[in-house]
């Protein structure tokens, strides 16, 4: 199970399009947002939550240094 990894921004409908049967996990990273479907098992759910610990360093590293202010 190979987990979809999109970073590109949303189509101008708003509403993400339907997942592919054979793509559990999406996420579409939004500037400092996340757009998740996933539909998974526990070993999906654990890819998952890596995944998330990731993008959490990620959004971290793009938030302005509050000690600045």
């Amino acid at each position: 199970m190979t987990p979809h990894v999109q970073a590109s921004p949303k189509t101008g409908s708003g509403a993400p399009p339907p997942l592919p049967p054979t793509v559990p996990i999406r996420v579409i990273m939004d500037g400092d947002r996340l757009d998740i479907q996933a539909s998974v098992d526990l070993e999906g759910l654990k890819k998952l939550r890596t995944m998330l610990e990731k993008y959490q360093g990620i959004l971290e590293i793009m938030q302005p240094d509050e000690a600045a202010n």
